[in-house]
């Protein structure tokens, strides 16, 4: 018989997240994320693609879409608020087998796609930073670099301390939109506003192409949106608060979108307008000279790293829950080695295992039993020792004869049970398996049991 022992309490992995984020650095968050340098890179082009001010309707399209996407991503979030978002969702939506596979796909999607976003952030602050300062091709580089780098130092913070960085970069983001809106609707001009070209409201499938190439672009300055879901596990209330800054994440963002195409295309000639690379310092320079067109673009500059701060703290709790199923490295806030040593007696040498630091066990649906094993004999072939199946997921490490002689058996599989220890293999003395001597955790305890028969101990997470 195979026994059970349980790690002492102090050894147990624990969380360390805390629920301190409220419902305001919620809605900060996702809005310094959702803003960036994007709005002010895409609304040039946005006029280019639909020819005129009727580019509007491209804005009103992308925050549509951000709502009805908001819809599912406040489903999740409220039902799973765990650090890492969609890896949880992933994983928690498509069961037990296939659930791992995409979530797992899903990381090394987000090692990808991470660092293109921050990226382009990036790429977006070199290109208004040389409206202040000439910049080469290698300058250039070395300024979107350096950014990069003094965002990750400022991101080693406790999260009480983030939350409060986060408001204070989003007071800046809302100061400036709001200098530029009220800059330009204060000296809007109907005329320029409202001025369409001849066909510009013409519906036929023209119309609809050009406005789905602008939705496209439009979009992509709304996302962010569910960024709070990636710190699902420090938000206050999720079940309130996650739900509630998407939509007033999205619905702010929106009306401030919105408010700012008429603020630019009622100041300045949509013809012209749309082959600025700098629209807001052109909007600026024009309404109160070149020095506030410089105080713009620092702006700006502020809008933008808010972002990248934004997108690299939410991107970070994507390794950290995959951390804690055992993908990648393990957790460093836990305290324990980066793999957890288990054990699990027979009758011979133990084989030791790892469980990964945060892994619970868990019933797979086709086996009744939870510690079932597979043992194998003297001559190699497997006798089951309970319902169910197991495969070898880590080395075998023979420990001391004096635990019983024999062959090691294969025990749990982590794909399938949550965890990874070995049983020892059947031994002519009936001393069960043990751990490894000098294990920092001391699970050295050999099993007892009648010559042949089964035992030892098992640690499980």
């Amino acid at each position: 018989m195979i026994g059970c022992c349980l790690l002492p309490k102090a050894l147990m992995p624990q969380s360390a997240l805390r629920r301190e984020l409220s419902l305001v650095q919620a809605v900060a968050l996702n809005m310094i994320d959702m803003v960036g340098i994007g709005p002010f890179v895409v609304l040039p082009m946005v006029i280019g693609i639909m020819g005129g001010p009727q580019q509007v309707a491209a804005w009103v399209a992308g925050a549509c879409l951000a709502l009805i996407d908001g819809c599912i991503w406040a489903e999740f979030g409220a039902a799973m608020p765990r650090a890492g978002g969609s890896y949880v969702f992933l994983r928690e939506s498509y069961g037990p087998r296939w659930g791992r596979l995409v979530s797992f796909l899903f990381i090394w999607q987000t090692m990808i796609q991470a660092p293109l976003v921050v990226a382009s952030g990036a790429i977006g602050f070199a290109q208004y930073l040389s409206f202040l300062v000439p910049l080469n091709g290698l300058t250039r580089r070395l300024a979107s670099a350096s950014v990069v780098l003094a965002l990750t130092l400022l991101l080693y913070r406790k999260i009480a301390t983030l939350g409060r960085i986060t408001v204070a970069l989003w007071l800046g983001v809302l100061a400036t939109l709001g200098w530029f809106i009220y800059g330009g609707l204060s000296h809007f001009d109907p005329k320029l506003a409202f001025t369409y070209p001849a066909g510009a409201w013409d519906l036929k499938w023209a119309f609809w192409v050009l406005l789905g190439q602008a939705t496209v672009k439009t979009t992509y300055t709304y996302l962010g949106y569910y960024n709070v879901n990636h710190l699902g596990g420090e938000i206050r209330d999720p079940g309130r608060n996650i739900p509630r800054a998407i939509f007033i994440s999205i619905l702010g963002i929106a009306a401030l979108y919105l408010a700012m195409q008429f603020a630019v295309t009622g100041v300045i000639p949509w013809r012209e307008a749309k082959d600025s690379p700098f629209i807001v310092s052109t909007l600026i320079e024009r309404l109160y000279g070149h020095r506030a067109a410089a105080l713009a673009t620092v702006m700006v500059l502020w809008i933008a790293f808010a972002s990248m701060f934004a997108a690299l703290l939410g991107y970070s709790r994507i390794p950290y829950a995959a951390a804690q199923d055992g993908h990648g490295p393990a957790a460093p806030h836990q305290g324990l080695p980066p793999r957890l040593p288990a054990v699990a007696g027979g009758d011979g040498p133990g084989v030791l295992g790892a469980v990964p630091p945060g892994a619970g066990h868990r019933r797979h649906p086709r086996h009744a039993d939870p510690g079932a094993v597979h043992r194998r004999g003297r001559g190699g072939d497997a006798a089951p020792a309970a319902a169910g199946h197991g495969r070898t997921a880590v080395p075998d490490v023979a420990v001391p004869a004096a635990c019983g002689g024999g062959h090691p058996a294969v025990d749990l599989d982590p794909a399938v049970h949550g965890v990874a220890v070995r049983a020892g293999g059947a031994g002519a003395d009936g001393a069960g398996g043990a751990g490894v001597p000098g294990d920092p955790w001391g699970a050295r305890a050999c099993g007892a049991a009648p010559a042949g028969g089964d035992g030892g101990f098992l640690i499980r997470a």
